[in-house]
């Protein structure tokens, strides 16, 4: 590994840490009311640190590794001499060991990231696989005139489909999106159908999940990094606000909607699904809906 890449690697992660403190303490004095907007705003904060190492381009190395490793070596020998003989002298073994490992620590740094970053872009296909044997071992909804209202209202080409083993409704698909519904949609009132097939109806007309796919992969390439997770948790979260404003001002029915989310609340999630309900952003969620933003 190239030597200036595991510091231009750290410099960059701190980076991104201090851009979302100052983007969170931007957040927490304007206060912006508007989905939209916030979402907007999150969504650039994440591409300015994507982009960083744009706008202030890494540091590059001249020096051949093998002669930075042979000067570590050198500047050791002075101050710990005697102990490096003692050890060459006990176990020569070792001593070339801990010499080997002093001067490729880099790489092994470098494959530890990189593990973790496959393991997860796995766990990510494992999701979308699981996705696609709901979707096959669902069937499709019957037609009613409600979902063919909502669907040409919304203008979203989805296939609805009835799925037994299902929490809560989900959306996913790119090429041919697909909502999936639980086999108790079925028993929920009228008008909590509505707002729930409408919310998800609005996930497709915006291609979120596209977005959705995105962002996971970035999660996975930084998955070591607590502020890339957090700044994606934002973006996802001010995307359902934007998705349950839609919602309200299509249905028209504030209390319906929240009922909605209630019933969903505790059912579990699918990954990489885009849920209908996530409790942790419930209450968050039922404020801003109850409330009318300037």
């Amino acid at each position: 590994m190239a030597p200036n890449l595991l510091e231009n690697l750290a410099q960059w992660n701190v980076q991104i840490a201090l851009v979302a403190i100052a983007a969170a303490a931007v957040m927490h004095v304007l206060r912006i009311d508007a989905p939209v907007v916030r979402h907007a705003f999150w969504r650039l904060v994440l591409v300015t640190c994507l982009a960083l190492p744009v706008l202030q381009p890494w540091r590059s190395s001249a020096i051949d590794p093998s002669v930075a490793r042979m000067e570590e070596l050198d500047a050791e020998l002075p101050t710990g001499l005697g102990a490096a003989s003692r050890l060459s002298a006990s176990s020569p073994v070792l001593a070339r060991v801990s010499t080997h490992i002093r001067a490729n620590w880099r790489s092994y740094v470098g494959m530890f990231l990189a593990i973790g970053a496959i393991l997860r872009l796995t766990w990510l296909l494992i999701g979308i696989h699981g996705l696609q044997r709901l979707r096959r071992s669902g069937e499709r909804a019957p037609n009613d005139d409600e979902y063919d209202e909502l669907v040409a209202l919304i203008e979203a080409g989805a296939e609805i489909r009835r799925v037994p083993r299902l929490g809560q409704p989900v959306t996913f698909g790119v090429l041919r999106p697909a909502v999936l519904l639980p086999a108790s949609f079925s028993a929920l009132p009228a008008g909590v159908q509505r707002a729930v097939l409408a919310h998800e109806l609005w996930h497709v007309r915006r291609c979120d999940w596209a977005w959705v796919l995105l962002e996971e992969g970035i999660c996975a390439l930084f998955w070591f990094n607590p502020a890339m997770w957090w700044l994606v948790s934002r973006v996802q979260s001010s995307r359902e606000e934007v998705v349950d404003e839609l919602t309200v001002q299509l249905t028209n029915a504030r209390k319906t909607y929240m009922e909605a989310l209630l019933a969903f609340a505790d059912q579990p999630t699918l990954y990489p699904a885009t849920p209908f309900a996530r409790r942790r952003h419930l209450f968050h969620c039922m404020v801003l809906i109850s409330t009318e933003a300037a």
